[in-house]
C-alpha cells in the first residue's frame, strides 16, 4: 500500500505542470560595430539553483526574435549579435520550454565610443542601505537606498555611463535590477559576481572586470564603493575613488593610498564632484 501511494505521489508530481525556474540575462558594454554574445543562464528555482541544460532560450528586442540557443550543461545559452545603434539597447531573454516556467530576463546593452566616460559604483552599503545578508530576506519595497545616492547618480548619468559592479551573486540579478528601477537609479549595465565561475576574491573579480573594460574604453574615471577592497580595485585601474567606509572598514583605512577619498555620505561626494 505504501509503495502504491508513493508511486501515485510521483505520478501526480509529474503531472503538476512546468517546474519553476530562474532565467538570468547578462548585460553587455561594447564598441560601435563590435559583435557580442548575448548570454543567459537557466537554473532551478530552489535553494540549490541547479543548472538546467537542453532548454531553448530566445533573445528578443521587443517582439522581434534575434535568435535562440539551447542551454549547455552549465545552464547557459548564447547567440552572436551585432548591435546597430549607439546608446542603450533594451533586450530580453525568454524561456521557451514546456518543462519549465520562468519570467523573462531583461538584458541591457550599452554601445559606447572608446572615449565615453564611465563611472563605476558598488551596490551593497554603497547605494543600498542594508547589509547583504539582510537583503536576502527583505522584500525590495522595504530596502531603502542610501540617502542621496539615486539623485546623485541621476545627475552624474548626464555625463557618465553608470556601471553597477557588485559582489552580489548573479542569482540575485532579477531582484537587484527591479530594486534599482523602483528606486529611481539611472539605467546602466549591472555586472554580478558568479562565485562558482569567477575569482573567489571579490577584489580580484572587480579588478578583472575593470581591466576588461579598460582595454576598450579610455575613460573609466570614477569608482564609488564601501570597502578597502573596492578602493584597491579602483586605484589599480586608475580610477578616482570615493569610499563610504563602515565602522569596521575604517580600522583599515590607513592601508588606502592618499588618492582615495574616504567619505561619510553621498552629500560629500556631491560637494566634491559638482564643485569641480
Amino acid at each position: 500500500m505504501k509503495v502504491g501511494m508513493l508511486l501515485l505521489f510521483f505520478l501526480l508530481l509529474g503531472c503538476a505542470g512546468p517546474r519553476q525556474a530562474q532565467l538570468t540575462a547578462y548585460d553587455q558594454i561594447c564598441l560601435p560595430g563590435e559583435p557580442i554574445s548575448l548570454q543567459a543562464k537557466l537554473e532551478t528555482k530552489d535553494c540549490f539553483h541547479f543548472d538546467v541544460k537542453n532548454e531553448k532560450i530566445g533573445f528578443y528586442q521587443g517582439e522581434k526574435k534575434l535568435g535562440q540557443a539551447l542551454t549547455n550543461k552549465q545552464g547557459r545559452a548564447q547567440i552572436k549579435y551585432q548591435p546597430n545603434q549607439e546608446g542603450f539597447l533594451k533586450l530580453e531573454a525568454r524561456l521557451e520550454s514546456q518543462k519549465y516556467q520562468a519570467p523573462s530576463a531583461p538584458l541591457l546593452v550599452r554601445m559606447a565610443n572608446p572615449d565615453s566616460p564611465f563611472l563605476i559604483v558598488d551596490i551593497d552599503n554603497t547605494i543600498s542601505d542594508l547589509s547583504p545578508i539582510l537583503m536576502l530576506f527583505w522584500e525590495n519595497a522595504d530596502i531603502p537606498p542610501v540617502p542621496g545616492a539615486p539623485e546623485t547618480l541621476q545627475r552624474l548619468s548626464q555625463d557618465y555611463t553608470i556601471v553597477y559592479l557588485t559582489g552580489r551573486d548573479d542569482v540575485l540579478a532579477p531582484k537587484t535590477k527591479a530594486w534599482l528601477a523602483a528606486n529611481g537609479f539611472p539605467q546602466g549595465p549591472v555586472f554580478f559576481w558568479d562565485f562558482l565561475r569567477t575569482p573567489l576574491s571579490k577584489q580580484k573579480y572587480k579588478n578583472e572586470v575593470l581591466q576588461t573594460l579598460g582595454r576598450k574604453f579610455q575613460l573609466i574615471q570614477i569608482g564609488i564603493g564601501n570597502s578597502v577592497s573596492d578602493a584597491f580595485a579602483y586605484t589599480a585601474n586608475g580610477l578616482q575613488s570615493f569610499i563610504l567606509l563602515g565602522k569596521e572598514e575604517k580600522k583599515r583605512a590607513q592601508k588606502l593610498s592618499r588618492g582615495v577619498r574616504v567619505v561619510n555620505s553621498w552629500q560629500e561626494i556631491q560637494q566634491f564632484l559638482f564643485a569641480n
